[in-house]
């Protein structure tokens, strides 16, 4: 399902939800974690591509 590879994508790019929320721009964390969880499905405009994730946390 679309969560796990939401997930899973994060995951191997080194993020934490904070760290993609903050990288994405207009999403907050709490529903990155909605996404990831399956409770809800981000519309395509709001969620950038896998390969468009920065690789790794920024600090």
């Amino acid at each position: 399902m679309i969560h796990d590879r939401l997930r899973r994508a994060r995951v191997l790019k080194g993020l934490s939800l904070d760290a993609l929320a903050q990288a994405v721009g207009d999403i907050s964390k709490q529903a990155l974690s909605k996404f990831e969880r399956g409770d809800a499905v981000p519309s395509t405009s709001a969620w950038p591509p896998p390969c468009r994730m920065p690789s790794q946390a920024q600090e």
